[in-house]
């Protein structure tokens, strides 16, 4: 019988293995590159914090204007992300 060996590692994955943690400014956790969230605005915060922010705003039904949670920044959270975001909450509440 041969071993079993773990498929490879997408560079993606690799790349923000290597990223040093990022503290994130809701929770002040220190989170790794992989579970962390980074905005277009250059903004990051843990992915469960996030997820949770996108949550609310869809049980409120302000979706279409959910923003980055600094409240410094402000800048509208791109469709693509939010849809990536919530696709994966859905999966994980399915698991």
């Amino acid at each position: 019988m041969t071993p079993a060996f773990p498929p490879p590692l997408s560079h993606a994955f690799l790349a923000a293995a290597r990223r040093p943690p990022r503290s994130c400014p809701i929770c002040f956790d220190d989170v790794v590159g992989s579970k962390c969230v980074l905005l277009d605005c250059s903004h990051a915060f843990c992915a469960e914090c996030f997820s949770t922010h996108c949550r609310m705003h869809t049980l409120e039904g302000s979706v279409e204007s959910v923003r980055c949670p600094d409240p410094a920044c402000r800048v509208q959270v791109p469709p693509h992300v939010l849809s990536k975001v919530l696709t994966q909450v859905r999966a994980s509440r399915e698991t």
